[in-house]
């Protein structure tokens, strides 16, 4: 047999070689000394396969389908397919974007713990509700891009490490928002709600989170049982939210109501000002109760 031979495959215009030496008895590879920075398209719909080793060059792929091989070293990845959301992931991901609609109840992209920035623009469903998935995990997340989400489902489980947010730093739900399940928050440093206009909001969707941050927009219209998501904030906080940023509600003939922590709402009844702030909340059609 030759002592020498080489494999080579060219990527676009990019010619990577293999060689193979025989070394004594031992036959040794080389691998080329740089790094591919990206991959602008692979061709092919559906599962796609691509030599493992190929992903020892690559940081960035652009596909439609369901990438098969050991992709670890990826650091971005540009899915163009639609539909629920089937894919392999790198570990080592940083950014990923989907055309998907739904993330599924499977263990898709729970755990990447490397992630820092996903979008979703045409996704409209978490649906964990057989499973634990969402972005569950996803701790060094911090940007999100979902426009089109409408409802994330709660979990069935009665363990809230299951939910769609498990975990992830920093969680920014958009206004599109029409619902939110059981359990959907837990354990995340900075929550802001920006869906204003929900219609269903669970009672137990927020369990010990946010830690440090809670946000709820101006023209708040939604009912909402916030005596967890806002535990941390200040009398002051609780003013000016009832004073400035809920919706008047008469103007439609309709009423909602707000529950807060029943320590704060005890402080608010003692305090001058905090008994103007829920007098002013409740003639917009608000009923603030304590829980």
């Amino acid at each position: 047999s030759a002592k020498n031979g080489v494999l080579h495959y060219v990527i676009f215009g990019v010619e990577l070689v293999k060689i193979w030496y025989f070394n004594d008895s031992t036959l040794n590879l080389v691998k080329p000394e740089f790094n591919v920075n990206k991959l602008i398209k692979i061709e092919g719909i559906g599962t796609i396969d691509v030599p493992n080793d190929f992903y020892d060059y690559c940081d960035e792929v652009r596909y439609s389908g369901y990438l098969n091989g050991d992709n670890v070293a990826i650091k971005k990845q540009v899915n163009s397919a639609s539909g629920v959301l089937n894919d392999k992931l790198s570990s080592q991901l940083y950014e990923y974007t989907s055309n998907c609609t739904e993330l599924p109840g499977s263990p898709v992209t729970i755990n990447l713990t490397q992630l820092k920035k996903v979008s979703f623009p045409n996704l409209t469903t978490i649906n964990i509700s057989s499973g634990t998935n969402g972005l569950s995990g996803c701790t060094l997340l911090e940007e999100m891009y979902m426009p089109k989400l409408t409802t994330i489902y709660g979990n069935t489980y009665q363990d809230p490490r299951r939910g769609a947010f498990y975990n992830v730093k920093t969680v920014t739900i958009p206004e599109s928002v029409d619902s939110i399940g059981r359990y959907s928050f837990h354990t995340n440093v900075k929550v802001i709600l920006n869906c204003k206009n929900a219609t269903a909001i669970a009672d137990d969707a927020f369990y010990n989170a946010p830690t440090e941050s809670f946000v709820m927009c101006s023209d708040w219209g939604a009912s909402f049982n916030a005596s967890v998501a806002a535990a941390n904030w200040t009398l002051q906080q609780f003013i000016d939210f009832l004073n400035d940023s809920l919706r008047d509600m008469t103007l439609t003939n309709q009423t909602r109501t707000l529950t807060i922590p029943s320590a704060r709402l005890t402080e608010l009844q003692a305090d001058t000002d905090g008994a103007a702030a829920i007098a002013a909340a409740n003639a917009k059609g608000w009923t603030i109760g304590g829980a």
